[in-house]
């Protein structure tokens, strides 16, 4: 069968474009500085809004949590009394829609009788060796003592005359600076004193023995006579609340929480930011159940952070992903999940590990000031720990409401340190790791354990053959154009976005050629569009009888230039083009599919020329219906951090204004590489050596 299309008018997108108008910094306005780093990473409502645009509303009382008889937030949950779960155990709907007893490590789909390794949510009766951690269904409960798989009944305020003072369980370690009111926002949030009011209101009657240690890093506000207020209190059955240690301002959380470790005695530790407030009532007992109903190798857990506008904020990052260090579920509804997942990494707010992770990973590095956790869970993650997060048991962090604080982990530079000592150690970028780099350096480590990331090598070139067969025409992207109208609507908006990125690159210099290329570009349609417009275009595409249909089908077009030349790409990572060789490269649909984005930015810095443009459109995640379709595909903040990461890039235009029934769309000028960026891939010897817990 044959086809002619004729090259589009010259008028055919110049209406309805749906981008707004780029700006353009000063060379020195490039947004090469990590500061966005430390915006991105703590949420700060006061840039990306909590639930809206600025500043927050006001926080739900406090009051709102803790009320109905000090049962908290149970009727929120949906679910029952939480109050009733702990005289039990987990089980049933505690943390899933799990039907049956689970024994092992769970996580994924699974339905009916499984035995073997399972990875996904559970329904069924699950046993023998699975891969995963505990996804509601957890049979056994509080029913005295380790022993019993549990923990001890002794209610916490009873006649102390009944009590025989357990050792603790569970070591609540706090370690503050500057959280009291002083340092709010609004100087009357006291944000140290409603974490501490919540673990009195949540924790009153749970009958897991625990202790409480403060350590305060020479803070200059409110908050350490608000600990010193509650170091005097004492629980009902006069044990004391908290102990408080005062040490002089290093600045140096690491320094901080290693000597709350050794100041505690519980095989759980539960580090906890001074701007975190509890919600759920009796959460020692559960998290202990999950510890303790889980196999061996689950060593860290991190609950279900919510914003204060109630939606989640994290359920576990993602840091060896496609898209780099990101929040899992951001944004979502409060109860998009009711499952155990594994993940990479949990917030370092609400951080519980096991004591002997801690010990065999050494404690937190305290040459890193910030995101020690991150660090802290890749090598036990290395030794063979394993990470989940839990949906069960939630809290707040109202980092949002604090102010700026004069410590150097903070600062710029701070948080440039951080990042620059993380790289030298581990030979990866902490936002946005190449994951070849890291496939090379870590293969056959528990470090690669996602099967969804690195379950599959990355894909082999294909060789073009002279005597590949066309695909079939009427299932082309050709014959779609002509006969479907959405599918039309779609390729003319990206050609349109083509276009008028053109339109503004040419208006300093109207008469100097420009050359656009499109990485990816399928059987040619949109490259043969945009070469009916009078642009000068390439299409590289790794798919040879892509290629070939594309060449067929443009032979006989007539186009007011040049007709559009297309080439095989072997290595989906390097286009074969000669380096500054296109002013325009254009990135299609192609960054939520790619295995390694971050070498795909890489490449179209490589081949663009000086002060060349690259655009990036993506499709837009849905929400979590499909958890898997919305972890490959980007938000706005998530692509605009993965670029900062990557380096090398002025960013125009802001995909948070752009339509939201239209793709994501980012344009990034090309600047020059930062030196850590290029000095990136040389990690130094103190890399952790792989080992495997027992």
């Amino acid at each position: 069968m044959e086809m002619k299309l004729n090259a589009a008018s010259k008028t055919a997108y110049t209406t309805n474009l749906p981008i707004p108008p780029m700006t353009y910094p000063n060379q020195a306005d490039t947004m090469q500085s990590p500061a966005i780093y430390t915006l991105k990473e703590n949420n700060d409502p006061r840039q990306e809004g909590e639930g809206g645009h600025g500043h927050p509303a006001d926080p739900p009382a406090y009051a709102a949590y803790t009320s109905d008889a000090g049962n908290g937030h149970r009727t929120k949950l949906g679910t029952e009394d939480l109050s009733a779960v702990t005289s039990r155990g987990i089980s049933g709907d505690v943390s899933g829609d799990v039907s049956g007893d689970v024994s092992g490590d769970v996580s994924g789909d699974v339905s009916g009788d499984v035995s073997g390794d399972v990875s996904g949510d559970v329904s069924g009766d699950v046993s023998g060796g699975v891969s995963g951690g505990v996804s509601g269904g957890v049979s056994g409960g509080v029913s005295g003592g380790k022993s019993g798989g549990g923990c001890r009944q002794t209610p916490r305020f009873a006649d102390k005359t009944l009590m025989s003072d357990p050792a603790p369980q569970i070591s609540i370690l706090i370690p503050n600076y500057n959280n009291g009111k002083a340092s709010s926002i609004d100087s009357k949030t006291d944000l140290l004193g409603d974490l501490l009011q919540s673990l009195q209101d949540t924790l009153h009657d749970d009958p897991t023995p625990l202790q409480i240690i403060a350590y305060d890093d020479g803070s200059t506000d409110d908050s350490l006579d608000t600990l010193r207020t509650w170091s005097k209190k004492t629980w009902r059955d006069g044990q004391p609340f908290l102990k408080l240690i005062e040490e002089k301002h290093t600045g140096i959380l690491s320094i901080g929480a290693n000597r709350l470790v050794r100041e505690s005695t519980g095989d759980i530790l539960v580090r906890l930011d001074g701007d975190t407030v509890m919600l759920t009532p009796h959460w020692a007992s559960l998290l202990r159940q999950a510890f303790d109903q889980s196999p061996p190798r689950l060593g860290m857990i991190g609950p279900k952070q919510l914003r204060l506008d109630g939606k989640i904020h994290a359920f576990g990052d993602w840091l060896l992903h496609p898209k780099g260090y990101h929040h899992i579920l951001a944004g979502e509804d409060r109860h998009a999940i009711n499952h155990a997942l594994e993940v990479d990494h949990v917030m370092g707010c609400f951080y519980c590990c096991k004591r002997a992770v801690h010990d065999d990973v050494g404690g937190y590095d305290e040459n890193i000031l910030r995101g020690q956790t991150i660090d802290f869970g890749l090598t036990a993650r290395l030794k063979g720990w394993a990470c989940f997060a839990i949906p069960h048991i939630e809290y707040t962090h109202r980092h949002g409401l604090r102010g700026a604080r004069k410590t150097t982990a903070d600062t710029q530079q701070g948080v440039k340190q951080t990042l620059d000592t993380f790289r030298q150690k581990w030979g990866f970028d902490r936002i946005a790791p190449d994951l070849d780099i890291v496939r090379k350096k870590y293969a056959g480590t528990p470090l690669l354990w996602n099967a969804q990331v690195f379950g599959t090598p990355p894909p082999k070139p294909i060789p073009a053959d002279p005597n590949t067969t066309a695909l079939n025409i009427e299932q082309s992207d050709w014959a779609h154009y002509g006969n479907n109208a959405t599918f039309k609507a779609d390729t003319d908006l990206r050609a349109a976005v083509a276009l008028q990125v053109m339109s503004q690159i040419q208006q300093p210099n109207p008469d100097k050629p420009k050359k656009i290329t499109l990485l990816g570009c399928s059987t040619g349609l949109i490259t043969h569009l945009l070469a009916g417009q009078g642009l000068s275009c390439i299409g590289t595409d790794t798919d040879p009888a892509n290629i070939s249909l594309a060449k067929q089908f443009t032979a006989n077009q007539t186009y007011p230039a040049a007709a559009p030349k297309f080439i095989h790409q072997l290595d989906p990572r390097k286009a074969p083009l000669n380096d500054a060789s296109t002013d325009i490269a254009l990135v299609f649909d192609q960054l939520e599919s790619h295995d390694n984005p971050v070498a795909l930015l890489r490449d179209a810095h490589r081949i663009l020329a000086d002060d060349g443009l690259l655009v990036i459109l993506t499709k837009r995640p849905e929400h979590a219906k499909n958890l898997a379709q919305a972890q490959r595909r980007y938000k706005a903040q998530e692509l605009i951090t993965q670029f900062q990461a990557v380096g090398g890039w002025a960013i125009l235009s802001d995909p948070n204004q752009g339509n939201p029934d239209h793709p994501l769309i980012i344009i990034a000028r090309k600047a020059p590489l930062p030196e850590s960026i290029q000095n990136s891939t040389t990690p130094n010897k103190s890399t952790p050596e792989p080992a495997h817990a027992a």
